[in-house]
């Protein structure tokens, strides 16, 4: 039988790194593989970066099972692909603000609008967070009661956490409000709202937080037809 699995993305810098860090402890924790993706024209190229990544996971996660996948495409094509079934996809992001961060965010952003599963946006070093006071907590951002699926993810994750969930619900005027109120979270947890006719939609607050949030966004896509009228 096949193993559950969990997806990252990497490339070279020390972003992606942290990324596959924290992929590496969520695959653990699900008992499940790491499927380390690494999408590149010339697969030989990825060669010295994937056995760097290997042997990064190995040093901290011995007895995990991790596969290293170099592909050609785009960064977000790969990647939807190779999530389709996983349980999880991991990306990082440096979350700057003005062009740099709309460049740098722009995989994390394209593949939110074409993913079929969870999608963990990590930016940040996790130790600092973890050790900071006041961040502790998952913040739930929903817009109706339709987000029950997103819900379910964000009270599971604090169990995991041993933690609580505070629960906020959104407009898209509230960009600044849903930012701030993540200052006081370990992780956000956000719906991600799917059509199958026009696929997934990054309402204003999604959007802010996947670029500006200072602690990891988990990402939920909810069907459309599942939400409240």
């Amino acid at each position: 039988m096949t193993r559950h699995h969990v997806v990252v993305g990497i490339d070279d810098t020390a972003t992606a790194f942290r990324a596959l860090d924290r992929a590496a402890e969520e695959a653990a924790r699900r008992d499940a593989v790491l499927h380390i993706v690494y999408a590149v024209p010339d697969p030989d190229e990825a060669k010295p970066i994937l056995s760097a990544a290997l042997a990064r996971v190995y040093d901290r996660h011995p007895a995990l099972t991790a596969l290293p996948v170099p592909l050609p495409g785009s960064p977000a094509a790969v990647l939807a692909e190779r999530s389709r079934d996983a349980l999880l996809t991991v990306v990082g992001t440096r979350g700057l603000g003005g062009v740099a961060g709309h460049l740098l965010g722009s995989v994390a952003r394209d593949l939110a609008e074409r993913t079929n599963g969870p999608l963990l946006i990590v930016r940040g070093d996790p130790r600092e967070l973890r050790h900071a006071p006041g961040h502790g907590d998952v913040l739930l951002c929903v817009t109706s009661d339709g987000d029950a699926e997103a819900a379910a993810v964000a009270f599971a994750e604090a169990e995991r956490l041993g933690t609580g969930v505070r629960v906020r619900t959104t407009r898209p005027g509230m960009v600044h409000a849903a930012l701030q109120a993540a200052l006081g979270s370990a992780l956000v947890v956000v719906a991600l709202h799917r059509d199958p006719r026009v696929g997934s939609h990054l309402d204003r607050v999604a959007q802010a937080l996947l670029h500006h949030s200072p602690v990891p966004v988990l990402l939920v896509p909810v069907p459309v037809a599942a939400r409240a009228d």
